[in-house]
């Protein structure tokens, strides 16, 4: 989906991958190609369209495609990030299966994600959240209301909402301290810049603790302060 020099973007082309062009030159380089490529558009709807090809541009660049004999295997639109709005999810999606209408032969529809996850929560669990279902049933019904061709893969990239609170960060005590009846202060082998959160002060983690076979230990619960390398 970026603006690649020249070599980048033919050899990643060459290896058959569907290759999002984000602009006219990167589009005209893989149209004036010999070799046998799948292309796609990145589109941008914005009106400062920076890595991605503006709405008022489709036409001239199909032109382009068509006029080297070659077609367009897919289209691909990133709506932001951090989204909680789900209007403003599903007028994205409005607007790329508008600009899919018409285009004959295309294999996959790529909506990127967008989707929030809170950051800054003081415990692991997100607070901000998209209904997802309610998404997904009223793209469902634009997809069938424009009939979309069933052969056409309809694709996503969901990144945080799956994967940001479901990591281990796995860290070997080095010292325990007790700091009250029911209290310990843990030193860790780790860094704060090591874990995988852009705040830590305040923020509370659930965690395991595991003997060196990796079973997990049973015992009295504590309210614990864990204190790494920095």
């Amino acid at each position: 989906g970026g603006v690649l020099p020249k070599r980048e973007l033919l050899d990643v082309a060459a290896n058959g991958c569907l290759v999002h062009a984000a602009s006219p030159g990167n589009l005209a380089l893989l149209a004036q190609s010999e070799v046998s490529i799948r292309i796609g558009l990145r589109l941008d709807f914005t009106s400062s369209a920076l890595k991605g090809i503006r709405i008022d541009q489709l036409p001239e660049c199909l032109q382009l495609i068509y006029g080297r004999g070659k077609t367009i295997a897919g289209l691909h639109a990133y709506p932001g990030t951090q989204i909680a709005d789900l209007e403003v999810l599903t007028q994205h999606a409005h607007l790329l299966l508008s600009a899919a209408s018409g285009i004959d032969g295309l294999e996959e529809l790529n909506f990127g994600g967008g989707f929030p996850y809170d950051y800054e929560a003081r415990s692991a669990e997100s607070s901000v959240e998209v209904d997802l279902g309610a998404y997904f049933r009223t793209v469902s019904d634009l997809v069938e209301g424009r009939n979309v061709p069933r052969e056409v893969t309809l694709a996503w990239e969901p990144g945080r909402v799956v994967f940001a609170g479901a990591g281990f960060f796995v860290s070997e005590v080095v010292e325990v301290r007790r700091s009250g009846a029911s209290e310990l202060d843990v030193y860790v082998d780790s860094s704060f810049a090591q874990v995988p959160a852009p705040r830590i002060v305040g923020r509370r983690h659930r965690t395991v603790l595991v003997d060196p076979e990796g079973r997990v230990k049973q015992g009295p619960v504590y309210e614990t302060r864990i204190c790494g390398a920095t």
